[in-house]
């Protein structure tokens, strides 16, 4: 699924040149698809939760994992005419990737319990996606209120220095929304293990489930 943000930032145009860059930003927000896999054994699952540091009340019967990439890419716009310096076209992509349901084996061969896992896991993936959905949401506004530090360029346009800064200016928006980002997508993860959940969890093979 691929959510498109599109924001311009550049001011309203002129009859004379202010000597001003001017900045159209889209963000693009793309998620992968969650593959579902039975690969590791449950005291596998342990070990790589006990690697992590990761702290379970009882052991884990599976993992979801996804992984956060961005690229940015920065172009002119040819088309713009006049003297003017060009328009610079940003396309910022959010990428929420490798995405992955994992279930322990032994789970795997009890189907009452391996659906309701499942069904866990996918109530996980799908926390992430919101906390990637407000992430992108939140990028998008910041880029359209946070200033270009750069806006005085040479009347030369634009070069590679202008370039260099424009991806500088967007990659530390970014890294200014992710330690919130990694906050709110680790409270929503365990947002999803309630009390409710965890008894759900234990009652799946229950003939009173």
């Amino acid at each position: 699924m691929t959510i498109v943000l599109a924001l311009g930032i550049a001011r309203p145009a002129i009859a004379q040149c202010d000597h001003a860059l001017k900045i159209d930003t889209q963000v693009v927000a793309e998620r992968d698809q969650v593959a579902l896999a039975t690969d590791f054994r449950l005291d596998q699952i342990a070990g790589l939760a006990n690697q992590a540091g990761t702290i379970y009340k009882s052991a884990p019967l599976g993992f979801y994992t996804a992984q956060v990439d961005d690229k940015i890419q920065v172009d002119v716009d040819h088309g713009a005419a006049g003297s003017c310096l060009p328009h610079i076209q940003v396309q910022l992509h959010l990428q929420l990737i490798r995405r992955r349901i994992e279930i322990g084996q032994e789970v795997a061969q009890t189907p009452c319990l391996y659906g309701a896992v499942l069904e866990h896991y996918r109530k996980k993936a799908a926390a992430d996606e919101a906390a990637f959905a407000a992430y992108a949401d939140a990028v998008a506004a910041d880029l359209r209120t946070t200033p270009f530090a750069g806006m005085a360029v040479r009347d030369s346009g634009f070069d590679d220095a202008t370039k260099t800064a424009v991806e500088h200016w967007v990659k530390s928006v970014i890294d200014q929304r992710a330690p919130p980002f990694h906050a709110a997508r680790a409270a929503a993860q365990r947002n999803v293990d309630s009390p409710a959940e965890q008894h759900r969890l234990a009652q799946a093979c229950s003939r009173d489930a």
